[in-house]
């Protein structure tokens, strides 16, 4: 019975500790977000389609994100067309990953959870707040 205390005792600590050093690759997650097909929350309109902006700032977008709490680049700049952050959740410090990108005069984020399959809608939430603070847009609206 001790044995078991002792385990999981290192357990709960061990994995917040695993978590929040939990390796986020540029390689893996700055990808180009036109070609993502899996994400919790996505934002392309196409020409013609409702919130298209013609060649928005992605420094405007950048320095909304930048600035949220826990916010960091993890890859890529506005002069490159195409950035990648982390956001970790506070508590946990669960890595979620957002790219976005102005290709051809139009922009595309997604946003997508590094560990487990739900996000509880956590990554749509952000991603619209950031819509609206950068653009004063609201997809949900």
């Amino acid at each position: 019975m001790k044995l078991i205390l002792i385990i999981i005792a290192v357990l709960i600590v061990a994995l917040p500790i695993g978590i929040r050093l939990f390796p986020v690759r540029p390689e893996k997650w700055h990808v180009d977000p036109f070609a993502v097909t899996t994400a919790n929350a996505r934002f392309c309109p196409a020409p013609g389609e409702r919130f298209f902006m013609e060649n928005p700032s992605l420094e405007d977008l950048s320095a909304i994100i930048t600035s949220t709490a826990r916010t960091s680049v993890l890859a890529g700049s506005a002069a490159e067309g195409r950035i990648t952050w982390v956001t970790r959740s506070k508590v946990m410090g669960f890595p979620d990953v957002t790219t976005a990108a102005v290709k051809d005069g139009r922009l595309c984020i997604v946003a997508r959870q590094v560990i487990g399959s739900q996000d509880w809608g956590v990554n749509h939430a952000r991603l619209n707040g950031w819509l609206k603070a950068a653009f004063g847009i609201d997809p949900d609206a």
